[in-house]
């Protein structure tokens, strides 16, 4: 027989004790593993389960935002390109709320964070966040790309504004109106010749004015308590010392007498002012300039607010949909709002998003309009011989900037120090000014080279007034500067051979940035944020015009409108170069690409010599 000691297999001690040990081990080792491959899917599918805060935000907050800038103090890794939401239910920070995609690198002492919805929440007081969506909530639709913004006013109306980037200086917009009626009729042309009296004496006096055709729509207006007696189109007037007048149609002059107003064929008026009133003072229309040459609007209600103006019809449900012009017509905007322009020469750069044919002859030498924060107001840029004049409403010139060439320039306006005071960055052939509000050069401009700039841009690739000057030049070499003029970091571009840049644009498809940078042989290249090539295209692009985008789930299904030497509009695919969509359909000289409808949907706007052309998405011709 065996010893004890000579025991082998499962009865012998040692090895029972070394199955134990490995079977632990093994089991250690798997364990350690199916929670890091949990850990890893759970982490993957919290980033895919992104939430959209607005679906879940409260109605304390009444100013939503997306994408906002991040306060000051704030930042993330480098390869986090972050775009936030904002959610404001005050005027001071405090009441502050961010949400981010990603974890900030670094916050202000007075915020913290946490994370929420597969991003992070960022304030002064988290706990005023909660989930409990309602009427913001239901109105929140936003749309990319493009800056949207919710407004609920004082008196329950919501408002919801697009505006692309770069576009031209019309948003679109819409209204939900509490206890709105339906108008009857759109403004008649005593309404609208009042208005237009009120605003052409707006720098004197008035600061705000709105007008309408029914007593449902009074956003704003003082004395709204009166409106609802009036029986159809009604006026209102506000003046910065808080002077105002409102008036209305009402057919009973008792009541008139009744509430302190005057009376004047249907039409009762209020004013701060209880003594007399003089009705030729407060643009009383003329009833032969009713008659001859007032101005057909087909609206419903009108409003001017510091030199903005916008327009809007009645869509029924409660809603009004708006069209708002900036009266900043010529002047590409990179913070809050743009407008595009080509020079007349074919050398010569174009501003971004649109495409245009000899737009010089009919916009003559007014460049735009950039704001003087000092007084509030605008101030028309004007082009002369090897000159710009920067001049008021009253035709005094505030500054003169001297160009070195005749080149027709193309300008933008920039807040280059986040404070709301503007700047005009001109450029003009061989020179590129940044000029501030009163005439001098900002420190670092102007840039200058000996050949001429064949291609500039100014981009905000966030919003967030970070603004990029690129400056291409005809030895093939593409400029990248920020803030002062300084070279920016990282900027790692590479000319091809015998080749250079005529045209500069910047998209943004989904979640990644693109430079369109179009050579002088009609070949594109689309570039990465740090200059180096991102994606291969075999678009062919006309040397020197700029690009209008239709955009589609990515950059290679997307779409690129210009126009051929014959002015026929052109539409290709970006990743094959086929024709496509509006191409060969109409002939023009100007193109963008604009919500008109206010449908969340674009349309293809269409200027000719006979007028404007609007298409759907069908790429079927409409009338609005």
């Amino acid at each position: 027989m065996l010893e004890k000691g000579a025991q082998i297999g499962a009865e012998s001690p040692e090895l029972y004790t070394m199955s134990h040990r490995r079977i632990w081990a093994v089991f250690i080792v798997t364990l350690a593993s199916c929670f890091s491959v949990w850990w890893t899917l759970d982490r993957r599918i919290e980033k895919r389960q992104l939430l959209d805060p607005g679906a879940f935000a409260s109605d304390r907050f009444y100013r939503w935002e997306f994408p906002a800038t991040p306060p000051l103090g704030v930042s993330f890794d480098e390869k986090d390109l972050p775009q936030a939401f904002l959610f404001s239910a005050g005027s001071d920070t405090s009441s502050f709320i961010w949400f981010f995609p990603f974890q900030p690198k670094q916050v202000p002492v007075k915020f913290s964070t946490k994370p929420w919805g597969g991003g992070w929440l960022m304030g002064s007081n988290l706990n005023n966040w909660e989930e409990n969506p309602g009427e913001m909530a239901a109105r929140w639709a936003p749309r990319m790309p493009g800056r949207n913004v919710l407004i609920r006013q004082p008196n329950g109306e919501i408002e919801s504004l697009h505006q692309l980037d770069n576009e031209q200086a019309i948003i679109m917009s819409t209204s939900w109106v509490v206890n709105a009626t339906a108008p009857i009729a759109p403004l008649s042309a005593f309404w609208v010749q009042w208005y237009l009296n009120l605003t052409k004496a707006s720098e004197s006096r008035w600061e705000e004015v709105r007008v309408g055709a029914s007593s449902g729509h009074f956003s704003g207006a003082q004395n709204d308590s009166f409106m609802h007696l009036s029986e159809g189109s009604w006026i209102t007037a506000v003046a910065s010392n808080g002077q105002f007048m409102a008036a209305m149609e009402m057919s009973d002059s008792t009541q008139a007498a009744g509430l302190n107003g005057q009376w004047r064929e249907g039409v009762m008026l209020v004013s701060s002012d209880t003594a007399f009133v003089d009705w030729n003072a407060l643009g009383w229309p003329d009833s032969a300039a009713v008659l001859e040459g007032v101005p057909i609007k087909n609206a419903d209600f009108g409003s001017w607010e510091c030199g903005r103006e916008k327009w809007g019809v009645y869509a029924g449900d409660h809603r009004v949909v708006w069209q708002t012009q900036t009266g900043i017509s010529r002047l590409n905007f990179t913070d809050e709002s743009s407008v595009q322009e080509k020079s007349d020469s074919p050398s010569s750069p174009r501003p971004v998003e649109s495409a245009s044919i000899g737009l010089a002859e009919l916009n003559g030498q007014n460049l735009g309009v950039v704001r003087n924060h000092r007084t509030n107001s605008g101030m028309d840029l004007i082009w002369e011989s090897r000159k710009v004049l920067a001049q008021n409403s009253e035709g005094k010139t505030i500054w003169s900037l001297g160009l070195s060439g005749d080149e027709r320039p193309q300008v933008w306006e920039i807040d280059l120090y986040r404070n709301r005071k503007y700047q005009a960055v001109v450029f003009a052939g061989k020179e590129v000014h940044v000029i501030d509000v009163l005439g001098r050069s900002v420190k670092g401009f102007p840039k200058r080279w000996s050949q001429g700039f064949s291609a500039v841009a100014v981009l905000d690739y966030d919003r967030n007034r970070q603004f990029r000057f690129l400056m291409a030049a005809p030895n093939g070499e593409l400029f990248n500067f920020r803030r002062e003029g300084e070279r920016t970091p990282g900027w790692n571009f590479t000319p091809q051979p015998d080749r250079y840049i005529t045209s500069l644009a910047h998209l943004r498809v989904g979640n990644k940035d693109y430079v369109f940078a179009g050579q002088d042989d009609n070949t594109v290249r689309f570039l990465k944020r740090s200059g180096e090539d991102r994606f291969d295209a075999a678009l062919e692009f006309p040397s020197g015009q700029e690009p209008v985008f239709r955009l589609g789930a990515t950059l290679e299904t997307s779409a690129v409108l210009f126009f051929n030497a014959a002015g026929v509009l052109q539409e290709r695919i970006i990743g094959s170069n086929q024709p496509t969509g509006m191409d060969g359909l109409t002939r023009g000289l100007s193109v963008a690409v604009e919500d008109r409808t206010g449908d969340g949907i674009p349309e293809v706007v269409v200027q000719t010599r006979n007028g404007e052309e609007i298409w759907g998405a069908n790429n079927e011709r409409i009338n609005l």
